[in-house]
């Protein structure tokens, strides 16, 4: 066999073990995991609009739970405020509904009453001018949650 016959033989064996004689369709990137998310829709009154203790916060709010996402205790969308105390947020009464979906929408209806005047005993004091966030919760327990999306914060003013 003539030296450029081995030759070409021996490259096109090299290429097809190397795959470089054919083309594969190239994978497909991967989809980007579906994340936790919480979007406030609409509030009355308004960050930054004038509040008393007689003022009912009023909101709607999408969320989205993400398709791993799983909970024996359930989900739910609270209302939470800033107290004079750092690092940690609260509130009184019923402040929460529960997400009964993967994806949607709630409203929520919350008196400022219920947090604006505590008697000094009770730990956690509302911080002024009057700061609340929208917390997505995963329930762990009775009475235990935890944080998997929230809004920032919203201020108002007195």
């Amino acid at each position: 066999m003539p030296l450029a016959t081995r030759v070409s033989a021996y490259l096109f064996l090299l290429l097809s073990l190397l795959g470089c004689g054919e083309k594969e369709d190239a994978p497909a990137p991967p989809k980007a995991p579906a994340t936790n998310s919480l979007t406030l829709v609409t509030m009355t009154p308004a960050a930054g609009a004038k509040v008393s203790k007689e003022s009912i916060i009023s909101a709607t709010l999408n969320y989205t739970l993400a398709d791993d996402e799983a909970s024996a205790f359930g989900y739910r969308v609270d209302l939470l405020f800033k107290p004079t105390v750092s690092g940690v947020t609260f509130t009184r009464g019923q402040s929460w509904v529960v997400v009964p979906d993967k994806k949607g929408t709630v409203e929520l209806t919350f008196p400022l009453i219920s947090v604006w005047e505590t008697p000094a005993s009770v730990p956690y004091q509302l911080q002024h001018p009057v700061t609340c966030y929208f917390y997505l919760q995963r329930m762990t327990g009775p009475g235990q949650s935890t944080i998997i999306a929230r809004t920032p914060a919203l201020t108002f003013t007195e």
